[in-house]
């Protein structure tokens, strides 16, 4: 009877850890299409300031050395790629 109820408990206790990974993996995927949302509006905000700046003849670079980075789109590809690698390199240092 012991382990029975051992099983059982087991299962809901599975069954639930399973439905928190779902979830957290749902949050997850939210929160980066919300980060990639926001890289998005950052770069359009600045660019507007550079735009008036290049339009007036100032050169924002001394206030601001990584602006044409800043204001170039965010290739999601790119970024990916090295995340892959870095995690490549630290588990096999490790």
């Amino acid at each position: 009877m012991v382990s029975l109820e051992a099983i059982l408990l087991t299962s809901f206790v599975l069954s639930a850890e399973v439905r928190m990974t779902t979830e957290a993996d749902r949050r997850a995927k939210l929160d980066l299409q919300i980060d990639m949302l926001a890289e998005q509006e950052l770069t359009a905000i600045l660019r507007s300031p550079k735009a008036i700046a290049d339009h007036s003849g100032i050169d924002l670079r001394a206030v601001v050395p990584d602006l044409s980075e800043l204001t170039s789109d965010t290739r999601i590809d790119r970024l990916s790629k090295r995340l892959a690698d870095a995690e490549k390199n630290a588990s096999a240092s490790a």
